[in-house]
């Protein structure tokens, strides 16, 4: 098996391409994390190190010498600020000379490709795009991962999946009811804005009813902003569990425990481990993806969802005795196929850490 060495930007839901490619496969990987990231990889088969430039990610490479890099992913190295744009062509640049196969993960599936240039904009999101536009132009020659099903026209891809969970529990029973809700801080900022400040309000008004009323156990995955400001209002409400920042093992573990989970952001990468163990996923808005680059979930639905279009519930007076009635029967045979996204049968990891040689148009 090639030595892979894995270079990662701040996003969090890097990290769960990262399970699935690794998790119970018979290799051993080597990752250069940013400070975000570093503690939330416990796997067992990973050598892990600390970068905050280039010249630490070039004096990794030359100590492991890899047979290939991954970038998870390289459309956000220099975005988010790991790199500098110069520090991130380097890099590439650098790479190439040395004849290094690169691969890279996508959050974007080319999408910048449908999207004409904006020179003249004032638009800071408009800037962000012709950026991340100048970026797939570059990154057209090597192979984009993918943890869903894609097949595109002007780029090699591959997509894969990984059966494997952290152990068999089909037959385990929850004792307590249990829902874990799920908000990243870019959704929040954006429901924020929209209810001028006041987006807690409602969230607080579903966790009493869900805990006092219907008896079942709320995990709450936010912010830390959004968790205090939850706290202080509600005081020690039993029955929640705040959840700020966990290693991807330990959301994996809530995942497994949880009845339903709730996302705002029908595009978050964990929704795939929601489907590796079928469990019942509600949509509580399409996120920021969609909120930035309007049509976004158009491009990509055939993609994430090719069997069942998500439903985007309102929170309601309905919502949560809606929810109750839909989730919580016996007849396995009659569960609801909007709640219910099946897990995808694509290429195996072993199939995409092999190393491959650089794609050419």
């Amino acid at each position: 098996m090639s030595k892979t060495l894995f270079v990662f930007s701040d996003d969090f839901g890097e990290l769960v391409l990262l399970r699935l490619l690794l998790y119970k496969q018979p290799l051993h990987a080597y990752l250069a994390l940013p400070e975000r990231l570093f503690p939330h990889v416990t796997l067992n088969n990973v050598t892990k190190v600390l970068y905050k430039n280039e010249s630490e990610l070039k004096a990794f490479t030359e100590e492991v010498l890899p047979d290939k890099v991954m970038l998870f992913s390289a459309y956000l190295l220099a975005p988010n600020g790991m790199l500098t744009y110069t520090e991130f062509y380097d890099f590439l640049d650098y790479l190439d000379r040395k004849n290094i196969p690169i691969s890279t993960s996508d959050p974007f599936m080319r999408y910048y490709d449908e999207l004409d240039y904006e020179v003249d904009s004032q638009d800071s999101f408009f800037r962000i795009r012709n950026k991340l536009k100048q970026i797939g132009e570059r990154l057209k020659g090597y192979t984009h991962v993918y943890g869903v099903p894609v097949n595109l026209k002007n780029v090699k891809s591959q997509s894969f999946s990984n059966p494997n969970k952290l152990k068999d529990f089909t037959n385990a029973e929850n004792i307590t009811k249990t829902w874990t809700f799920v908000l990243a801080q870019q959704d929040y900022n954006l429901l924020r804005a929209d209810s001028d400040n006041t987006y807690h309000k409602i969230i607080e008004s579903v966790v009493i009813l869900l805990t006092k009323v219907h008896n079942i156990k709320v995990n709450l995955v936010f912010p830390k902003a959004l968790i205090a400001q939850i706290k202080q209002n509600l005081g020690e409400l039993k029955g929640i569990s705040y959840v700020p920042y966990c290693t991807l093992n330990e959301f994996e573990h809530l995942i497994v425990a949880s009845d339903l989970m709730l996302y705002w952001n029908i595009f978050s990468a964990s929704t795939l481990l929601c489907r590796l163990y079928n469990k019942p996923t509600v949509y509580l808005g399409m996120g920021h993806m969609e909120a930035f680059y309007p049509g976004f979930y158009s491009y990509i639905k055939h993609s994430w969802f090719p069997d069942n279009e998500p439903e985007i519930m309102a929170i309601n007076d309905a919502f949560i005795p809606s929810l109750i009635k839909r989730i919580y029967t016996t007849d396995s045979k009659s569960k609801d196929p909007k709640l219910h996204q099946p897990y995808y049968q694509l290429e195996s990891p072993i199939e995409i850490l092999a190393v491959q040689k650089t794609f050419e148009l």
